[in-house]
């Protein structure tokens, strides 16, 4: 491969918004990625832009940077809510931009609340809109491993299912990078990955004189970043006597667990050395003065419960100031203690003796550090080194993504083993199509249509009459018969329930897959066309389903997930009365359960399903119709009658539930009754009691 790469980067931050360090990131490694003669594409969500439209900023030669805002992207977007509506658009414009420009050669994306998560399940799902090039994912700090150092509950939706989203990008992508070996080792990734440090030039080297009366901590005032346990550190050094000020630069967050901010719990915790000037908030600062700021301090303090490798660590050694770093993230692997740095546990107690070590130490020994953690970012944060083993990295991850052509396994959080590829169908029969009917004469025409509109219709249509007793439906049958529907059978019975009358087509279909579908329902073309390509391409999936569009007495839209342990034995996250599912698989597993007479007996088929390790895939594209209706078996649900199924389920699961009980109790302490969860990108409407203030 000669000459450069077409580079494209979803990211949350870009010059002029800076939130953070993913913003210092984007800037020096597109910086680099020009200098190595690449073209990139940044795409950024941007709150500012107004409008459907892509806002198209030819920054300079080489450079395009596309803006979108909350008004941007396909309707299917405004499904959906916060991080995973965020993903989508990313998709979108992902989307809209290969069919303006053509493809890029490669993509890297961020992991922080997976914004490539729909780029890659809407890639993996053989959507066409969607490039087909190698997805690189870089590793920052995904919130599934900071959120227990931030005290919140980890389960609670919709931010729990950020974190899947994080987990499917990271077990999706083609290759990671990660700025350290200690986050690669807490991220535990599936994919092939690379320690690859953050690109950082190295300032001018006249800093000015360094100060012994101030600490500084730059960065969100997070619990994840030690910002209690180091005002709790200074606190002990201010009782002591010392008269060293703390400097906090950065935004006041959340602090979760006392619902109430981390700066304002601390001025009140801290008062009086705050009206004594020694406890100094300072808000967020741009990067320039930021940067002016650990350019003169003495003391930069980053004492995280956790971390990758913070850029505030980083551009503190650049500029050859002592950093203060605690000995729990990435920073270890450059700080030597005592030569380029100081090391402490990150506790109170241990961080106030390093400081006081620290600003103990002579001028000589001072600068002596100062010196050594300059030359360590040299060495380990070159932008010039770094961009061109990146580009190295990104060529091979090409080559290997165009000579493995496409895979065969599809990329589960859960990893999902294969199973033994089918035989020919039997009579030569690709996909039986099961309708199970019960009364619903007036629904039927509209079904069959939808049928056999279908850009691949059913080999053959089981119409499975669960004993009917209305004579208008009981017409419509013999009409359909009338009708010769190519491959068309009424089958007729006794009443044995909707599980019965499912159970009964799958038995006697004769094709290599079944797809259901209720008689009510309807499905776009292209559907089982869509699933059957996916059910071809990969060894590990088997059964399909998609998003679901309503109509009738509603026109929403209800989006589909990938079935994945723990979450489904909380919340059904799909379609399930309408999937395409291997034949075999369904007769061991998926027989559906006529104990379930209520409803939920579909559900209980894909837990088990899964349960068995058998992996399902929901496209991400509505395909699936369904009729909503007020007498209809769904609305008459209440939930005392969805509390005893869901008890019936779990009792029936009991293995399962055993194995995956600290996640499935945390999801229901969370959020409350399972029958509340509508979709995991929105809050349920539980309403703790007035003792508890009535918020969740």
């Amino acid at each position: 491969m000669s000459g450069g790469l077409a580079i494209w980067l979803l990211t949350t931050e870009y010059p002029p918004f800076f939130g953070g360090g993913i913003g210092t990131y984007a800037r020096h490694t597109v910086a680099g990625w020009l200098a190595q003669g690449h073209r990139v594409a940044v795409f950024l969500y941007d709150a500012a832009v107004a409008g459907p439209a892509l806002a198209v900023d030819r920054a300079e030669p080489g450079l395009t940077v596309l803006r979108f805002g909350a008004g941007y992207g396909q309707p299917a977007a405004r499904a959906l809510a916060g991080e995973a509506q965020v993903a989508w658009q990313y998709a979108d414009a992902v989307a809209d931009w290969t069919r303006q420009e053509g493809p890029p050669d490669i993509v890297e994306t961020q992991d922080y609340g997976g914004v490539g998560y729909f780029l890659l399940m809407r890639q993996r799902a053989l959507d066409g809109a969607m490039p087909r090039c190698p997805v690189v994912v870089t590793v920052h700090n995904p919130s599934f491993v900071l959120d227990r150092y931030e005290e919140r509950a980890q389960h609670l939706l919709p931010r729990y299912w950020a974190g899947h989203l994080e987990r499917a990008v990271l077990a999706a992508a083609d290759h990671a990078i990660f700025p350290s070996e200690r986050l690669r080792a807490a991220v535990a990734p599936s994919i092939p990955a690379t320690v690859l440090r953050n690109p950082l030039p190295l300032p001018a080297p006249e800093p000015p004189p360094r100060r012994r009366d101030t600490v500084l901590a730059v960065g969100r005032l997070q619990l994840f970043k030690g910002v209690l346990e180091l005002v709790a550190a200074m606190a002990q050094l201010w009782d002591a006597g010392s008269t060293v000020a703390l400097e906090l630069v950065g935004a006041n967050h959340r602090y979760h667990a006392r619902h109430e901010g981390v700066q304002d719990y601390l001025t009140r915790r801290y008062a009086r050395h705050v009206e004594a000037g020694r406890l100094i908030f300072c808000g967020p600062e741009p990067p320039e003065r930021v940067a002016a700021r650990v350019a003169s301090a003495g003391v930069v303090a980053v004492v995280s419960r956790v971390d990758n490798l913070p850029y505030t660590a980083l551009e503190a050694m650049a500029h050859g100031r002592v950093l203060v770093a605690s000995d729990t993230g990435g920073q270890r692997e450059l700080v030597r203690h005592g030569t380029s740095g100081w090391l402490v546990a990150p506790t109170p107690t241990a961080i106030a003796d390093g400081i006081s070590q620290v600003l103990a130490l002579s001028d000589e020994e001072w600068q002596s550090m100062g010196a050594s953690a300059r030359r360590t970012i040299q060495a380990e944060c070159d932008p010039e080194r770094i961009a061109a083993e990146k580009s190295r990295l990104f060529r091979r991850v090409v080559d290997r993504h165009r000579a493995a052509g496409e895979r065969r396994l599809y990329p589960f959080v859960q990893p999902v083993a294969p199973r033994p590829r089918l035989a020919d169908a039997r009579e030569g029969q690709r996909l039986s199509l099961v309708i199970p009917y019960f009364n619903m004469g007036k629904y039927l025409h509209d079904c069959l249509a939808s049928v056999y509109a279908a850009a691949v219709p059913p080999d053959e249509v089981l119409l499975v009459d669960d004993g009917s007793t209305d004579p208008d439906s009981i017409a419509a049958l013999y009409a359909a018969e009338d009708a010769r529907y190519p491959g068309l059978r009424v089958v007729r019975g006794a009443n044995r329930g909707l599980a019965g009358a499912r159970n009964r087509g799958a038995k006697m279909a004769r094709g290599r897959w079944l797809a259901f579908l209720d008689p009510d329902d309807a499905v776009e073309p292209e559907y089982w066309a869509w699933a059957l390509r996916v059910l071809d391409a990969y060894d590990n999936v088997s059964f399909v389903g998609a998003w679901a569009q309503f109509f009738g007495d509603s026109q929403d839209l209800w989006p589909a997930w990938n079935p994945e342990l723990p979450y489904i034995l909380y919340h059904n996250t799909l379609h399930s009365s309408c999937l395409v599912v291997r034949r075999e698989d369904f007769l061991e597993h998926g027989l559906n359960d006529p104990r379930f007479l209520y409803g939920l007996e579909d559900w209980e088929a894909v837990v088990r399903m899964v349960g068995a390790g058998l992996g399902g895939v929901a496209i991400p594209a509505p395909l699936a119709r369904y009729r909503v209706r007020a007498d209809s078996m769904a609305r008459a649900l209440r939930p005392e009658s969805l509390m005893f199924l869901y008890e019936e389920l779990l009792a029936k699961h009991q293995e399962l539930v055993g194995r995956w009980a600290v996640p499935l109790a945390g999801l229901l302490n969370a959020n409350g009754p399972q029958y509340l969860a509508i979709t995991p990108t929105r809050a349920t409407e539980y309403e703790p009691p007035p003792w508890l203030g009535g918020e969740s």
